[in-house]
């Protein structure tokens, strides 16, 4: 099975009306349900707030029972906890930058955008003293397509045809592209599109077997690959936990 996306994340609240106040006035997240407070039956109200498609934050009031307080998220805290922070998935950095003046207008205090490499962020506080995180995909591990370019078992890459290729993959709507290291600066003019993920990577004067174009991995990142593929190199070595721990040094040196 594959799932999509969060239904409802259930918290807590002491008071729902500052609640709805936050997420739907200031977030503009729409109160789309409204269950309990029942005579009989469930005595406290259930609010849900839709985040997108299928997606909604949900909170139980219950009021002069929560504790509230402030813990920043990612950092540890003592006592019982069950949860650290919620991060909202937004479309782009447009519109990362659009939700980080909306809560400033709003009184709202709130980080500049961190750059985590494959997400950026930006982290405030809402009103019961939850931690959230707004992110947007740099390198979207979740899914999509890439479209090979050139094989790094190939002799010679064409600078016509890489070029061809690249824009039919972003045409096509490919998250990225795989292309040896030596053509890395032929796709430059894509690399705001494409990530650009980058097979046949050897250590220096180690065995290319039967790839063609090689490069070591602080060879391909310094060209700008965002991505390495890293195979026999390590899993043909003769004792391949020494070779992954020379990768790693060489990458760190």
């Amino acid at each position: 099975m594959k799932f999509g996306g969060i239904n409802h994340l259930a918290m807590v609240t002491n008071d729902m009306e500052k609640t709805v106040r936050f997420y739907r006035d200031v977030l503009g997240m729409p109160l789309v349900a409204a269950v309990g407070n029942i005579p009989g039956g469930y005595p406290y109200r259930h609010y849900f707030f839709e985040i997108g498609p299928s997606n909604t934050i949900a909170f139980f009031e219950w009021p002069g029972m929560v504790e509230e307080f402030h813990k920043p998220a990612g950092q540890p805290a003592k006592g019982q906890l069950q949860f650290d922070h919620v991060s909202f998935d937004v479309e782009n950095e447009d519109a990362l930058l659009e939700l980080q003046a909306r809560l400033a207008a709003a009184g709202v205090e709130i980080t500049p955008v961190i750059d985590h490499k494959i997400i950026h962020s930006i982290y405030f506080t809402d009103p019961n003293g939850i931690a959230l995180e707004a992110s947007v995909w740099i390198i979207n591990p979740t899914g999509g397509a890439l479209g090979v370019t050139v094989l790094t078992s190939d002799d010679i890459a064409d600078g016509g045809l890489l070029r061809d290729r690249c824009e039919l993959a972003a045409a096509s709507g490919c998250e990225g592209i795989v292309c040896a290291a030596p053509d890395l600066s032929a796709t430059d003019p894509w690399s705001d599109r494409l990530v650009r993920v980058v097979p046949g990577i050897r250590m220096p004067g180690g065995a290319t077997h039967d790839q063609a174009r090689v490069a070591s991995p602080r060879d391909a990142l310094a060209a700008g690959a965002d991505l390495l593929v890293v195979g026999r190199a390590v899993t043909a070595a003769e004792d391949p936990v020494a070779a992954a721990a020379a990768m790693v040094d060489h990458l760190v040196a």
